[in-house]
């Protein structure tokens, strides 16, 4: 009977060990999640206000998307919208050192004046694109989206 009581004293002091580093290990983890994870998601201390910047309007005849819009209103530009995939292979990648055909040269000459404007655009210090709000009826708006024609 002795026996049993003396195992059973040294399998609850084992248990009380185990418990005792189990103990230890949860307030080690919990201290871990207070001081370390817990300032990731709740700064501590005052918080610092971020400004916001201003934006301020750029004047039209410093604002190079003036010119730029004036290029995309010229009506071939308006065309090759309309119709991108039936541009002329040769087009859509051009070397740097290629040497145009007669035929090239009056295809892009009837593109001079929207190129002007996209030199004359190039040539201004600063760009801001801004886009009027859309005031007609949704219908209209939707239509104009299935059909594709934004000109």
């Amino acid at each position: 009977m002795t026996e049993k009581k003396e195992e059973t004293k040294k399998t609850e002091k084992k248990k009380s060990i185990i418990m005792k580093i189990v103990g230890v290990i949860l307030v080690i983890f919990f201290a871990c999640v207070v001081f370390i994870l817990l300032p990731m998601f709740v700064p501590w201390g005052p918080q610092c206000k971020a400004t916001r910047p201003v934006i301020k309007k750029v004047p039209p005849e410093r604002n190079a998307w003036v010119e730029y819009n004036k290029a995309i209103a010229q009506e071939p530009v308006k065309k090759i919208q309309k119709n991108y995939n039936r541009l002329p292979e040769w087009i859509k990648e051009i070397p740097r050192d290629h040497a145009f055909t007669k035929e090239q040269k009056s295809y892009l000459d009837q593109f001079s004046e929207a190129f002007t404007h996209l030199q004359n655009g190039a040539k201004l210090p600063e760009a801001q694109y801004s886009t009027e709000l859309y005031t007609g009826r949704l219908a209209d708006l939707m239509a104009t989206i299935q059909k594709g024609d934004w000109t």
